[in-house]
């Protein structure tokens, strides 16, 4: 009898372990499928703008957890490709890269507005969508010295004379130019009324704004970083609901201003990739945003963990799309449209600098023009001549520079006319300062009333 059951004991467990052959059998292929793609070549993470601003900063940092983690069995490369609020990578990847699961992509909610204003035919829609990693709440900073010490006085005078307050933030269409229109809006401002000038990265933007060339920058929390420490900017006012970034911040709602904003950022990948590499791809950002690294990094940006993947990101795309085209509409931008500076402030010194150049090439043309049309005789003491007159004009041109830094062109530049006037041959001073006080004046007045550029 007991020879009877552990028969059937033996049977029963027999027959158990055969009814797991294919949920074994199914495991093992479901995990053979999700490894069945490795990378045999290093990863490229294109940065959608130049260096120093938020896209920068994550695609760095998420380089950074992958390799300190050694997550990747290759390498992982990040390139920076700056223009028209990221629209210029996202139409590479989308059709140079094709089907290539080596590329990735920083975006977030800036190259969907880009892409809205911009009339684009690629959007976010284009690619494989991989993780939303973090967002971030914007905040509003002046320069250090600026007369306007708190949120509410700077508020007050844009809601007084919108004109007069220039924003200096990220390129057209990007979180910081939506955020001010929104601003504009809850405000009851004319959105033809705001001032902005668009960069390409956070640090240009960074460095007009302690420059002069802007009143007021706008930027998330995270991007001031050092300016703020080193007391060259102040930061006025953040776009959260309350003071969960920084204590001593005002928040808009503080002075009756109802925004809440936040900016996400996250990885793409080319279209058209495989199953097995998306997969793939979305469990190596995960693995990286589970890491000691990972947080470490969240907690010293204040950036705000927002993360999602897969399908839910997917349609969280689509529906952020519809929402930023709702606030585009209401701030009448677009392609062409009167929502943002065309001209920016780096117009003015280019301009400068051209002519600059210009009238060095023409003392040293004419330098050696001179030493082809004269004898043997007095070569030596006209050459001569000229090259002191070329080393002289260069000289003054480098001052002019240093001096626009530090004084500014209102005050070098009927200086300067007159020295390098002289240099290049005219004889009357008196004539010479007229004509630098009117250029100077004339030059001011174009470009601040009517160019909307600040001149250093």
């Amino acid at each position: 009898m007991s020879i009877q059951i552990m028969k059937k004991s033996l049977l029963k467990i027999l027959l158990s372990r055969i009814a797991l052959i294919p949920t074994i059998c199914y495991a093992d292929s479901a995990e053979q499928t999700m490894n069945a793609w490795q990378p045999e070549y290093p990863l490229v993470i294109t940065v959608p703008s130049n260096p120093g601003g938020g896209w920068d900063q994550l695609g760095r940092f998420l380089q950074r957890s992958i390799t300190q983690e050694k997550l990747s069995p290759r390498s992982i490369e990040v390139v920076n490709k700056g223009g028209a609020g990221g629209i210029i990578a996202l139409a590479e990847l989308v059709s140079t890269f094709d089907a290539n699961p080596y590329k990735l992509m920083v975006t977030g909610f800036g190259m969907t507005g880009a892409s809205i204003m911009h009339n684009s035919e690629f959007n976010l829609q284009s690619t494989t969508p991989i993780a939303r990693l973090t967002g971030e709440f914007q905040a509003i900073g002046v320069p250090f010295d600026s007369p306007f010490k708190t949120l509410e006085d700077l508020m007050d005078a844009f809601k007084k004379d919108p004109q007069k307050i220039i924003w200096g933030g990220g390129s057209a269409g990007g979180a910081d130019h939506l955020f001010i229109n929104l601003l504009a809006n809850k405000m009851g401002i004319n959105p033809q009324d705001i001032n902005y000038v668009a960069f390409t990265g956070g640090g240009e933007a960074t460095a007009a704004l302690m420059g002069g060339q802007v009143i007021a920058g706008v930027s998330g929390y995270s991007e001031w970083g050092g300016v703020v420490e080193a007391n060259r900017v102040r930061l006025l006012g953040i776009s959260s609901t309350t003071r969960i970034v920084h204590p001593d911040i005002t928040t808009f709602a503080e002075i009756g201003i109802d925004v809440d904003f936040q900016n996400w950022r996250a990885i793409v990948a080319a279209p058209n990739i495989t199953k097995e590499q998306r997969q793939y791809l979305i469990n190596l950002i995960s693995k990286a945003r589970n890491s000691a690294t990972w947080e470490d990094i969240i907690k010293r940006n204040n950036w705000q963990d927002s993360f999602l993947t897969g399908d839910d990101f997917t349609q969280f795309i689509i529906k952020d799309r519809k929402q930023t085209q709702y606030i585009v509409e209401q701030g009448g931008l677009g392609s062409g449209g009167d929502g943002y500076a065309s001209i920016g402030p780096f117009f003015f010194p280019s301009i400068a600098g051209g002519g600059l150049l210009i009238c060095s090439l023409f003392l040293l043309v004419n330098y050696f023009k001179n030493r082809q049309s004269h004898t043997v005789v007095s070569i030596e003491n006209i050459s001569t001549d000229n090259l002191h007159k070329f080393y002289l004009a260069s000289i003054t041109i480098a001052l002019y520079l240093v001096g626009l830094a530090y004084l500014g062109f209102i005050y070098v530049t009927p200086i300067f006319i007159p020295i390098i006037s002289r240099n290049l041959g005219s004889t009357s001073i008196k004539r010479d300062i007229i004509v630098a006080v009117i250029l100077t004046a004339l030059i001011t007045i174009v470009f601040e009333h009517f160019l909307n550029v600040i001149v250093p």
